[in-house]
């Protein structure tokens, strides 16, 4: 886990803007080439241009470079949602070997030490051991059933749903058979 901030004027930001304009993108992308292909989808979801939209791209893009250097992985697939409901509520450990992941708005993803994990996954809503979370802005890189050395870390999205609340969610992963086709100038 890093822990980091991010400037608080950039928060304010994200914050004020309203529902409509927070993106639904998921592209299959080389680092070198996230603003050129981020740009076009923030300006369809009606995302202003500005010194905040270009910082959110610049942080996407130093993620996406770190973590294709941390996967030796050549495209990254990206996906930046905006989560309004309880998506992915249920203790859970994903099928892939790694994923970064963290949350610009709103509640942090949730999960548990591995000692806590089966319990997790028994009780569901149930549970009442201990729970862990990313703060807002950090990142997480999560192991999932894929890799090998481990059987990955048991999470889930804080529930949302009828809160008030909304998340912002940055999740990166390793080209998979589930990935969208490569993103191209063309």
């Amino acid at each position: 886990i890093w822990h980091r901030t991010l400037p608080d004027h950039f928060q304010n930001w994200l914050e004020c803007l309203p529902a409509s304009n927070l993106a639904q993108i998921r592209i299959l992308v080389a680092p070198y080439a996230v603003s050129s292909a981020l740009d076009p989808m923030l300006d369809a979801c009606g995302l202003p241009i500005s010194a905040m939209r270009d910082f959110l791209v610049s942080d996407i893009s130093e993620l996406v470079h770190a973590f294709s250097i941390i996967t030796e992985s050549e495209l990254v697939d990206v996906r930046l949602e905006h989560i309004d409901h309880d998506s992915c509520w249920r203790f859970h450990t994903d099928v892939v070997d790694l994923r970064l992941i963290t949350t610009y708005l709103g509640p942090g993803t949730e999960w548990v030490k591995p000692i806590h994990a089966q319990n997790a996954i028994n009780d569901q809503k149930q549970y009442s051991g201990p729970i862990e979370r990313l703060e807002l802005n950090e990142v997480g890189i999560f192991k999932g059933k894929r890799s090998l050395d481990t059987n990955g870390i048991v999470h889930r999205s804080p529930p949302v749903e009828d809160s008030g609340n909304s998340r912002l969610l940055l999740c990166l992963n390793k080209k998979s058979e589930v990935s969208p086709l490569a993103w191209n100038r063309g």
